[in-house]
């Protein structure tokens, strides 16, 4: 072969279009053969495969993770590459089986770069590194096998680059390790019930619940509130009359600490205990109406069914790589309350709630 036409194949691997997916031909698929040579229209003798090394943002699924990467691929585009009719031989063939394997062998070493940019900038670098280290290997394979043309270089360099290929992952995921800090939120609905004395006066309700998760290690913190819409089964008299016709609101606030006693890929079982405060107040926007706080012990129970879980390991605007965890939560708690002698008790409280939460990742060594 032309060393002249050597030049053309370097300049494909630096070249990354768009193709169709059937231009294609994958190492993955098989063997090259001489179908895989379709372009015709070149007046010059001899034959070029046209290799190209680039990467693609991808999302995959491995059981019930989404991982969300940067994918190295590598082909030889069908339709671009070129063989005269006088040139096909098992010889040549042979030969540019070795550079679509040597090809292959660096997208792998790629994909390793890839996995371990630091930030979204460096990625194209980590491209570029790669096809300068694969070019100089081309280039040491086409002097040292004479262009195709000395057998016994050519079957040294196809045992070389096979045992490579054999000891490197095809499609590499690597192992990662979380950091010790987390951060998320929740919200949704709840429902609200009392006991005692405070049952007597106060109707079920219903509300709406949000808050924030924070967590070091196994160990959660959480800033949770609660807006509860009640109203009132007799007139009362606490420090003022009201009366059942009226409507009135139960807030409640509390920050608490939970430690998971169960935790996998899929279910979290936290109990978590707490401090609080619980307001009853007149809904209206006058100024002066009523209102009345207690505080007290809050404490209870997280279910977390985790039903979609992502690997983010493209580095984001913060030039951090991810883990991040969607949940349905149900949480079921009890709020201690003392607003006077003859108006205490719990308020019992289940929620069905929608969160996520966020923590950084590293990459095992």
């Amino acid at each position: 072969m032309k060393k002249s036409l050597l030049i053309l194949i370097a300049f494909n691997v630096f070249t990354t279009l768009s193709f169709g997916q059937n231009e294609r031909k994958y190492w993955s698929v098989g063997q090259l053969t001489w179908e895989d040579f379709k372009e015709e229209r070149l007046e010059i003798r001899g034959s070029i495969p046209a290799l190209y090394l680039t990467y693609e943002q991808e999302k995959t699924k491995i059981k019930n993770t989404t991982i969300n990467r940067i994918k190295a691929i590598a082909f030889i585009n069908t339709e671009n590459s070129f063989v005269d009719l006088k040139a096909k031989n098992d010889q040549i063939l042979y030969y540019h089986q070795i550079e679509f394997d040597i090809l292959e062998y660096y997208r792998r070493k790629l994909q390793t770069e890839l996995y371990n940019a630091s930030y979204a900038f460096n990625i194209e670098a980590k491209l570029n590194g790669i096809k300068e280290q694969l070019l100089d290997e081309l280039d040491r394979f086409r002097v040292a096998s004479h262009y195709s043309s000395n057998k016994e270089a050519l079957d040294t360099w196809k045992t070389t680059i096979s045992k490579k290929l054999e000891h490197t992952d095809p499609d590499p995921i690597p192992e990662t390790i979380d950091r010790n800090f987390s951060y998320g939120g929740y919200f949704g609905i709840e429902h609200a019930f009392a006991s005692n004395s405070l049952n007597k006066s106060i109707k079920p309700g219903i509300g709406l619940t949000f808050g924030l998760d924070f967590g070091w290690k196994k160990s959660l913190f959480s800033l949770n509130t609660n807006l509860i819409f009640i109203k009132l089964k007799e007139d009362l008299f606490l420090k003022e009359q009201l009366f059942k016709d009226k409507k009135y609101g139960m807030a409640l606030a509390s920050f608490t600490y939970g430690y998971p006693i169960m935790e996998n890929r899929k279910f979290k079982l936290t109990p978590f205990i707490g401090y609080g405060i619980t307001e009853i107040s007149e809904r209206t926007e006058e100024e002066n109406s009523f209102r009345t706080i207690s505080s007290d012990i809050h404490y209870g129970l997280n279910f977390d069914y985790k039903f979609k879980n992502t690997l983010n390991l493209v580095p984001n605007f913060m030039n951090r790589k991810t883990r991040m965890d969607l949940f349905l939560r149900t949480r079921v708690y009890i709020a201690k309350s003392n607003f006077n002698a003859e108006f205490q008790g719990n308020t019992i409280n289940i929620g069905f709630l929608f969160g996520g939460n966020e923590r950084k990742i590293n990459l095992r060594k």
